[in-house]
């Protein structure tokens, strides 16, 4: 820095080097005002031209602030040997005092900068399907009947852990006889060499799935494939036989929303319950006994399908019996037709006592804990009738402490099962029935769409009295996301029908419940009359709306809430 004063003018002309990234060094030069002008006003001239020369530099060089960087800085004079820098009102500009430590600084920040970057994932798989079923860069051919297959080993490895193992040092010729982890038999493959040299494996496949091998294959490429009805369980098979994921779950979702709403129940019951619950497609399964439980009442009684309900295998069976979603007459009745199927498995399979004992003490609990006997669901003279059957007679061991509970839950008054916690497992869940009783399943579906303060009705139809029997009509009526004015309160409104000539006092018990578990009850006693036709329920003590409204709300199951009232 250089500087150099004349007197008395205090005409300033500066000469200044500065040294700033990265090392280039610049010159300054500040000329002297012209024109006449008093010494005062010369040296306030040629201060306020050097305060902006320094300003203009700090702002070029570290943009005004204090600290470049994370880089320190001291307050020090900008230029020391300048009669103006010197004068401390200009002590606040600050400068770096390490050039290389700036530097350092510098390298330090452009290593934190950093960020996951990706590529558009569908344009890199629409490219990379132009090497399907080339010789480009084609490693291994696949042989399937009359078809031959350029392919990629890194691909068919990626994708499917068996063709990775297929292709392993440690296989090498005919695989036969084997099952997969879903139980799907694979058909034998058979290595050998191409005519280029490269390795050859011939694949047997059935003949539906050698129709579809190329869509299979194509997907491994590119992630996409489109499905028709003819094509969805072919592709299926391949996807659980070589293990793909990814497109076995496309197949799986396609085949619940798309096809099995349009399918007969003989083909829904045939075809896709059979295949799901032989490769244990769990989701698939409830979508098929979804489908057949609004007709379960024909199926259980009809001689149309006495063939096919006869025909159950032991897990089919409890997967029916699993699902409250079943329409049926009563409890009683689907007792009835499970008793049959039992009976059936005596005759054909020829079982001994102790052989059938050992398979009901398997079967029994299971079936009465998840679904099964729900006996509680029976009327006391129903219970009675269960317990005289000679089957449960002869092994009475095994029924005995299911049909005891359920006599305890019927001996109860409402009050007393609310509060009882072995009365909360799935065996106390209603199903759909048909038959008038004094309690009522209901279903909210689609919870997430209502519109907020909405009003949900539903009408109810159970009994009035035993002696003599008589119907009672009811409305329900819910604001399970809250009331206008009072949205944080669940209400719930139980309004007669019925134009009542004297005052009925009634017990009631509404629940919120899962596919598994009673979740929430609650009790008490209403006098209607007519004028006092509706009651709140009061289920705002038990349930608020901002628990309902949660992420992952536990009273929610797959965007719907179940209830039910007795």
């Amino acid at each position: 820095l250089f500087c150099q004063s004349t007197i008395p003018f205090l005409v300033v002309r500066t000469a200044i080097f500065v040294s700033c990234w990265p090392s280039v060094c610049r010159q300054l030069v500040l000329s002297p005002p012209t024109g006449p002008l008093s010494s005062s006003s010369n040296a306030s001239v040629a201060m306020i031209q050097h305060d902006k020369l320094v300003s203009d530099e700090l702002r070029r060089t570290d943009g005004g602030s204090r600290s470049i960087a994370g880089a320190k800085v001291e307050a020090v004079n900008v230029f020391p040997s300048c009669s103006f820098c010197s004068v401390q009102s200009y002590g606040h500009y600050g400068a770096l005092t390490s050039t290389s430590r700036l530097t350092e600084q510098r390298g330090n920040m452009a290593s934190e900068i950093s960020a996951d970057c990706y590529g558009d994932d569908r344009e890199a798989l629409a490219e990379f399907e132009r090497f399907f079923n080339t010789p480009n860069c084609s490693d291994i051919t696949l042989v399937v009947d009359d078809n031959r297959f350029r392919a990629h080993k890194i691909v068919l490895a990626k994708n499917s852990d068996v063709f990775e193992r297929m292709m392993s040092k440690e296989w090498n010729g005919d695989w036969k006889g084997t099952t997969d982890s879903h139980g799907v038999e694979l058909r034998h493959f058979i290595y050998g060499m191409d005519p280029v040299g490269h390795q050859e494996i011939e694949l047997i496949e059935e003949k539906q799935c050698v129709n579809v091998f190329a869509v299979f294959l194509r997907f491994l490429y590119c992630n996409h494939i489109f499905l028709r009805m003819d094509d969805a369980l072919p592709v299926l098979i391949l996807a659980d036989k070589y293990n793909v994921p990814h497109l076995r779950k496309v197949c799986l979702e396609f085949t619940e929303a798309r096809i099995l709403p349009q399918l007969s129940l003989k083909e829904v019951f045939h075809v896709w319950f059979q295949y799901g619950t032989k490769c244990f497609h769990q989701s698939l399964v409830k979508a098929c006994v979804d489908s057949l439980a609004g007709s379960f009442h024909e199926i259980v009684s009809s001689s149309d399908w006495e063939r096919e309900w006869l025909s159950l295998d032991k897990e089919q069976l409890v997967e029916f019996l699993k699902s409250s979603e079943l329409v049926v007459n009563s409890e009683y009745d689907l007792w009835l037709a499970v008793y049959r199927w039992i009976q059936n498995m005596i005759h054909v399979e020829k079982r001994t006592s102790v052989g059938i004992e050992r398979i009901l003490s398997t079967i029994l609990p299971h079936m009465s804990i998840t679904a099964f006997g729900r006996f509680p669901m029976m009327t006391a003279d129903e219970l009675h009738l269960v317990e005289k059957t000679p089957f449960v007679e002869q092994f009475s061991k095994l029924f005995q402490p299911y049909l005891m509970l359920a006599y305890k839950y019927r001996a109860l008054p409402l009050a007393s099962r609310a509060g009882c916690r072995e009365f909360s497992t799935a065996q106390f869940l209603l199903r759909n029935y048909t038959r008038i009783r004094w309690d009522k399943r209901f279903v909210i579906a689609d919870f997430s769409t209502l519109p907020r303060y909405s009003e949900i009705s539903f009408k109810v139809n159970t009994c009035g009295s035993n002696l003599p029997p008589q119907p009672w009509d009811w409305e329900l009526k819910l604001h399970p996301k809250g009331v206008s004015g009072n949205c944080e309160e669940f209400k719930c409104m139980l309004v007669s029908s019925v134009m009542l000539d004297q005052s009925r006092a009634i017990e009631y018990m509404l629940s919120i419940v899962n596919d598994k578990a009673v979740l929430r009850s609650i009790v008490g006693k209403k006098v209607f009359s007519k004028s006092r036709y509706g009651s709140d329920l009061e289920l705002e003590k038990k349930v608020a709306v901002d628990e309902v409204l949660m992420d992952n709300s536990p009273l929610l199951i797959n965007d719907t809430m179940l209830y039910f009232i007795a």
